[in-house]
């Protein structure tokens, strides 16, 4: 059995997370007023965490696949993926890879398009793409 590439996270997705680590509260001015913390919190229950799946283990997985033909890793993907995420995440590994029918060279710039507006690769999280010549997934 190969493992899932999807997993369950909790907790807050913002950019201002706390993370606990000192790196991150390095360079912050502490002025914790502590009259300004509320006074009674809600107890969250089971049905009422925030919870989301993970699908950063899709790009180190994606990684690993450089110069393999795209058509037998999407449908290893598609097997390493829960059943019961499937038909909402099926398309998530487009989020880090850029398919073949989008994808323009010119002049040695890889070109990839974003709400059908063309963009240069890297951009984003994509810094692979599909190449339409060879099927074949390439590092920017």
């Amino acid at each position: 059995m190969t493992k899932w590439l999807l997993r369950k996270a909790s907790g807050s997705r913002s950019k201002n997370k706390e993370t606990g680590d000192f790196s991150t509260r390095r360079k912050v001015d502490f002025n914790e007023d502590f009259n300004d913390l509320p006074m009674r919190e809600s107890i969250q229950g089971k049905n009422t965490k925030r919870t989301y799946l993970d699908t950063s283990l899709v790009y180190r997985w994606l990684q690993t696949k450089v110069h393999q033909d795209f058509d037998v890793v999407y449908s290893e993907f598609l097997t390493r993926i829960q059943p019961k995420y499937l038909d909402a995440y099926r398309n998530c590994v487009f989020e880090y890879l850029e398919p073949s029918k989008t994808v323009v060279f010119e002049k040695e710039i890889v070109y990839g398009t974003l709400h059908d507006a063309r963009v240069i690769l890297p951009y984003g999280k994509k810094k692979l793409y599909v190449d339409p010549a060879s099927n074949l997934i390439k590092k920017v």
